[in-house]
């Protein structure tokens, strides 16, 4: 049975004294990874470089928002799903586990997924069009900090075919439920994609500190500036 593992909450400027009327950003990963044996598993990239993004983002954002003064007129939902390697089953049952209401809150969701190891590439992937208004917004806001931060975003649309219940990116299941998401990878096609074909590049049991330093920069500035 697959869990999310945890689950962070940090509520907005209050609004009537009360956060649940605010709309939420959700920032997610993965937190596993797979092997013919524990002692096999290599996930340094696939995906611990998310997690770690993840919980250097949250504890972040805990300080800022620790002064009410500086809290943005958004909530901060943070999780750790597992069941990547198995079609991203935690994060499908995490998403069906949450109250209706505050489902309906999420503005969008980034997942982080492979963020370890680039030179100065990223991609960002959709299954909205690109004109949708929340993707030019992720895009735009996410291109502008990668560009004084001397990086490069790409972005990668995918249209999920909903009679299919196979996933390739964790944000196609939110995707599912009609919740706005990407995922931001140093990968230009998914993981599953890379394993079929066999490509030798797909070294993600690597991880280079100063790349994971930038992601936490780029998705940190880049909320922040949203918010």
């Amino acid at each position: 049975m697959f869990l999310i593992l945890c689950q962070g909450w940090l509520p907005g400027l209050k609004v009537d004294s009360d956060s649940n009327q605010l709309p939420t950003i959700a920032i997610v990963a993965s937190y596993d990874t797979f092997g013919a044996a524990p002692a096999l598993s290599a996930g340094s990239d696939s995906n611990g470089s998310g997690v770690v993004a993840l919980l250097e983002i949250a504890r972040l954002f805990s300080i800022l928002y620790s002064n009410a003064k500086n809290r943005g007129r958004y909530n901060l939902l943070f999780g750790l799903t597992s069941g990547g390697p198995y079609n991203y089953n935690g994060t499908y049952k995490w998403l069906r586990s949450l109250d209706q209401r505050q489902r309906e809150t999420i503005d969008y969701a980034i997942c982080l997924n492979s963020i370890g190891s680039f030179d100065d590439d990223l991609w960002i992937h959709v299954s909205k069009p690109p004109e949708n208004a929340y993707i030019k917004q992720i895009f735009e806001g996410f291109s502008n900090v990668a560009e004084k931060l001397g990086l490069k975003v790409g972005l990668k649309h995918k249209k999920i075919n909903i009679s299919n219940t196979r996933v390739a990116w964790e944000h196609e299941q939110f995707s599912r439920l009609r919740v706005t998401a990407a995922t931001l990878s140093e990968l230009s096609v998914a993981p599953e994609l890379l394993q079929s074909t066999g490509d030798l590049s797909d070294n993600r049991h690597f991880v280079d500190e100063a790349s994971v330093s930038q992601s936490v920069k780029l998705v940190a500035e880049s909320l922040a500036r949203h918010l």
